[in-house]
């Protein structure tokens, strides 16, 4: 299982400093995410699969052993990042080396609605377009100041790769919450068309009691203080829902 693997295009660390491309690896590395393992109790292999729980653990202690065994060097980030523009290789390669700095943001964005695999994979995702599409980003923003770093090839080493670091951050950050916020608007909808669909099952037996047929679209409605195009589409979608159960 590799969920940074870019062929299938699938915490912040605490401080935000990020002068030193040094985080990458030593803010992130096996400390870090021996507490990810020991704080997610995943030593007990034997749990069932069928655990939901147990198993997203067991995926995660699974891919950060891989990361461990894909571990950069600073220098061979660096070189990486001066051979701008990038090619679809370094793309790959950098998307590997920055796989950990991903489990540190999504370790800042659980409890939030998604699962830990889930915000790992928007984050990879954000972070494999974000380098994707760097060379792009550098020739239409040409008065950002990471472009004139990138383009400036007499520009200052260690500011072009801390612009790089925030900048491909801030892309990370950006696709964890724009699916957070998709995952929380689900949430929403969901739980107001429980609300909408319980009140109308209420409402048909109470307006059913004593008459040999069913309330009408248009009794329902008013009853209920909706418009009768949305009775009929939440009475649409609820046996919708019920054939699929059954």
């Amino acid at each position: 299982m590799d969920i940074n693997n870019t062929d299938d295009i699938n915490d912040l660390n605490n401080s935000s400093d990020t002068n030193d491309i040094n985080d990458l690896n030593n803010s992130s590395d096996t400390n870090d995410i021996n507490d990810l393992n020991n704080s997610s109790d995943t030593n007990d292999d034997s749990a069932p699969l069928h655990d939901p729980i147990k198993s997203e653990e067991l995926i995660i202690k699974t891919y950060l052993e891989e990361l461990k065994e894909i571990a950069y060097t600073e220098e061979q980030i660096r070189s990486m990042i001066d051979s701008f523009p990038f090619s679809d290789e370094v793309v790959n390669s950098l998307t590997e080396a920055y796989a950990v700095k991903v489990v540190d943001i999504a370790k800042e964005h659980t409890g939030k609605g998604l699962m830990f695999t889930d915000i790992l994979q928007e984050g990879n995702l954000a972070l494999f377009f974000a380098l994707k599409e760097f060379n792009d980003y550098v020739k239409t923003n040409p008065d950002k100041k990471i472009s004139k770093h990138f383009s400036d090839s007499e520009s200052n080493a260690e500011d072009k790769y801390k612009l790089f670091e925030n900048h491909l951050e801030k892309e990370i950050i950006a696709g964890i919450n724009a699916a957070l916020d998709e995952a929380s608007a689900i949430d929403d909808f969901a739980k107001d068309f429980a609300t909408k669909a319980n009140l109308l099952d209420e409402l048909s037996v109470k307006l059913s009691e004593g008459k040999d047929t069913p309330p009408t679209i248009a009794e329902l409605a008013k009853a209920s203080g909706m418009t009768e195009d949305e009775v009929e589409r939440i009475m649409k979608m609820s046996l919708d829902a019920l054939n699929t159960i059954i």
